[in-house]
């Protein structure tokens, strides 16, 4: 066999670690990861290898040389432009005439290759991928085996709600030479997006072999950290360069180490560093070659590069200081830093857990470090839920973070496109507004301003001017919420959420020209062309209404939007329900997003209800020439019956409702418009559909489809999740995709299970013949979920 090991990483989830080091060069107790590869590879024979570059090459090459001081011949392949996985190796050819191993030069591996060939040989495969179990799929290319190991199903990072196994891709593989014929030479092409769908779908030979061996892909600094801890104790069997000491206590070369210091197992001191008087290096702690750590010094679960100096009396706590940081006396690191290569730190400075400090800053003296330091830009800390981050006031937002924000936002459109900006609340939302106008404008982006207005008016705009999408903030009760839209007036979709988190965490932002910066421009008043676009119906049910909120401006707002419309208000303000009333209540929420409802016989509508309502709206007035309406897989079975009258589709949408509205918005368009994206509209499209069809609300509650549903929340800790999808998935239908969740049918009976994309929790629908026959069935599921949680394995 020969090798490839693809070294051409950034290594973006690292930084500030990797900001000016290829991710294959990153140090394990003092030589870079990639090191270790080729080693392991040539423990197993394999001497001749492919190197595959194409970030900082240059520093690849400088270290390695032709191989020769490890025992190997390197022949190095550069990309100029990315090719992919598959297509850096394609590019690696035409020195490869036999079966190889592809190994990533940024993962940490002990694993017996010659096994893995011997497995590869044995089934006859074409391509085997060596897999291994993990707590945390999400991260990786997540396959399921048949029996024999032959590989039927695989999907490349999938979010957490549709994770159906725990058995993942290491990116390690063994190839026949003639299997890289079917990858264009010269293209972009990845092995897991690409290549292996391909094969999958042609019936080709692709094998997966399971091992319980060790392997780590250090994608985080937390995953640094854990991986040198692995090295210490003993679970990574891999040759450490240096002497044993003491029990788990490794020192290289001929370091000074003080008397009166104190080592704790495990640890590592690397060559030449110099320990003084009364200093602890704790357990887990690495220090590298010529590091300086001065009198009464106490380190813990920490990794210290080369050349990092630490003053008198400082404190580092689960911290990675990179090389030639130096750090004065006094001053107290915590948990979870990252501090990038020569960094000044002040005395007396605290720096808080989680921070981030990219390379070469300086830090003031008796400072406080709270928030990222990445050229001059702060570290979200928001996960984006529902296509909205949000926070208090005061505390959790800053210009630096408005800024990175935007450049995430900006990063989902092409430079020119036009979007919409709005805010509501206060001047704080005023002031987070003008932060967006001014980054998206610097990064190219086209900004319509329109008049302080609740979301839906935004949504509105939208539509009505054809924007790319928009940027709404919101503040109340303290808080802030700040809504990212898309081209459909929809909350953004999973896949683009995704790729502003992935913005967000990387703290990358588009680079600024002169040539394109983006017009700032006023929208003008849209509240009047909203009311004269839209009509109340003639004799409508909902002539008169009683209009609730406990936001003094929001509610006059709305109310006054409904009697421009022709409709007799009663405005409450107040946030319960009038007890004495035959009218329809509508109650406004905090940001006007939704609407509330009571009937005429004081009966508030449940989430459920609404949704239904809105679903035959759709079918009524919005389904395409095919009476094409999507279905969410938490419906009643009589709604998704009403609503398939048309052509069915499976996995139509995901469970959640905006899932489903984004959906809608995709099928039907333009005819969409706004009458299912917001309140207020859509209580006109619920008015014209009672009136056409002669019934009180009351009454349309009544005749509406229902069934007996019931739902619950089970507490899930993250790294079991892929285990329990992998569990439940073999019980699931087999043509439901799509759903973020799996579905169950058992006669006329379902249960949904779905992770939720945000907190360690699974939700549990079920929907029986009698609610405490759907009761039942959540008991079973919940009971089979918490099995597998303390079993550990499915």
């Amino acid at each position: 066999m020969q090798g490839v090991i693809m070294a051409g990483g950034q290594g973006v989830r690292l930084r500030p670690m990797t900001c000016d080091l290829p991710k294959p060069m990153v140090p394990v107790l003092g030589k870079p990861v990639m090191e270790y590869g080729i080693e392991l590879l040539r423990k197993h024979g394999i001497e001749r290898m492919a190197v595959t570059m194409q970030y900082l090459p240059g520093r690849i090459m400088r270290y390695f040389g032709s191989g020769d001081r490890q025992g190997v011949k390197l022949h190095y392949f550069v990309e100029n432009t990315p090719l992919g996985t598959a297509g850096s190796v394609r590019n690696a050819m035409e020195c490869i005439k036999e079966p190889f191993v592809v190994l990533s030069g940024d993962a940490l591996v002990d694993i017996d290759i010659e096994k893995a060939y011997a497995f590869h040989r044995r089934k006859g495969a074409r391509l085997t991928l060596v897999l291994k179990k993990s707590p945390e799929p999400v991260r990786f290319g997540v396959v399921i085996i048949d029996r024999s190991g032959r590989v039927v199903r695989f999907q490349e990072k999938p979010p957490w709600d549709e994770v159906f196994s725990d058995l993942v891709n290491t990116g390690i593989y063994i190839v026949e030479p003639e299997i890289m014929d079917e990858v264009p030479e010269g293209k972009p092409y990845d092995f897991s997006k690409d290549l292996f769908p391909r094969l999958l779908a042609d019936g080709c030979p692709m094998y997966g072999y399971v091992t319980d061996e060790y392997w780590c892909d250090i994608g985080s600094p937390e995953q640094y950290r854990g991986a040198h801890e692995d090295f210490l104790s003993g679970r990574i069997r891999l040759p450490i360069d240096g002497q044993p000491v003491g029990p788990g206590i490794y020192l290289s070369g001929h370091p000074f180490i003080h008397s009166s210091a104190t080592l704790h197992a495990p640890c590592y001191i690397g060559e030449d560093a110099y320990i003084a008087e009364g200093a602890v290096i704790g357990p887990g702690s690495v220090v590298g070659r010529e590091s300086r750590i001065n009198a009464g010094v106490s380190i813990k679960r920490s990794i210290l590069w080369d050349n990092v100096i630490v003053g008198a009396a400082s404190e580092i706590r689960g911290a990675i200081i990179c090389s030639g940081v130096k750090i004065a006396g006094g001053t107290r690191v915590f948990e979870g830093v990252t501090m990038g290569p020569n960094t000044s730190v002040g005395e007396d400075v605290r720096i808080h857990g989680g921070v981030r400090i990219w390379p070469e800053k300086v830090i003031e003296n008796h400072d406080e470090v709270s928030h990222d330091i990445v050229w001059n830009h702060c570290q979200p800390k928001q996960l984006i839920s529902e296509g909205c981050i949000g926070g208090w006031i005061n505390r959790d937002i800053t210009p630096e973070y408005i800024a990175l924000a935007a450049g995430a936002f900006a990063g989902l459109h092409r430079t020119d496109s036009r979007v919409g900006l709005c805010c509501w609340g206060s001047k704080a939302a005023a002031a987070i507004l003008n932060g967006f106008k001014s980054s998206l404008s610097l990064m190219g982006l086209n900004c319509d301003v329109m008049e302080d207005a609740p979301p839906y008016m935004l949504r509105y705009a939208i539509r009505k001017h054809a924007l790319a999408g928009g940027v709404h903030v919101a503040s109340g009760r303290g808080r802030w919420r700040i809504s990212f839209y898309d081209a459909y007036g929809c909350a953004l979709g999973r896949k683009d959420a995704q790729r502003m988190e992935s913005a967000l965490s990387q703290a990358m932002t588009q680079p600024v020209r002169d040539a394109l910066i983006g017009e700032i421009t006023p929208l003008g008043q849209l509240s009047r062309q909203y009311a004269r676009e839209h009509k109340k119906p003639m004799d409508s049910v909902l002539s008169s209404l009683d209009v609730l909120c406990d936001d003094e401006e929001l509610g006059p707002y709305c109310a006054r939007q409904l009697e421009k419309w022709g409709y007799s208000v009663r405005f409450i303000k107040g946030e319960h329900f009038p007890g004495k009333s035959d009218a329809v209540a509508v109650k406004i929420t905090q940001y006007g997003d939704t609407l509330i409802l009571q009937d005429e016989r004081r009966r508030v509508l449940s989430t459920r209800q609404l949704e239904t309502l809105r679903a035959l709206a759709a079918k009524k007035y919005l389904s395409g020439h095919d009476g094409f309406v999507p279905v969410s897989p938490i419906f009643p079975r009589a709604l998704e019956t009403n609503l398939r009258t048309g052509a069915a589709r499976a996995g139509d949408t995901g469970y959640l409702a905006s899932d489903w509205m984004h959906r809608l918005a995709e099928e039907m368009g333009e005819r969409t418009r706004i009458t299912m994206l917001d309140g207020p509209a859509f209580l006109l499209t619920l008015d014209r559909m009672l009136t056409e069809e002669s019934l009180g609300l009351s009454e349309m509650i009544d005749r509406m489809p229902t069934g007996a549903i019931r739902e619950r929340r089970v507490h899930c800790p993250w790294e079991s999740r892929g285990n329990i999808m992998r569990a439940l998935i073999k019980e699931a239908d087999p043509g439901q995709t799509g759903s973020g969740g799996i579905k169950i049918r058992k006669q006329n009976n379902w249960v949904f299970i779905a992770p939720d994309p945000a907190s360690p929790v699974f939700h549990i629908f079920a929907e029986g013949m009698n609610e405490e026959y759907a009761e039942s069935m959540i008991d079973l599921y919940s009971g089979k979920i918490s099995k597998l949680i303390h079993k550990g394995d499915a």
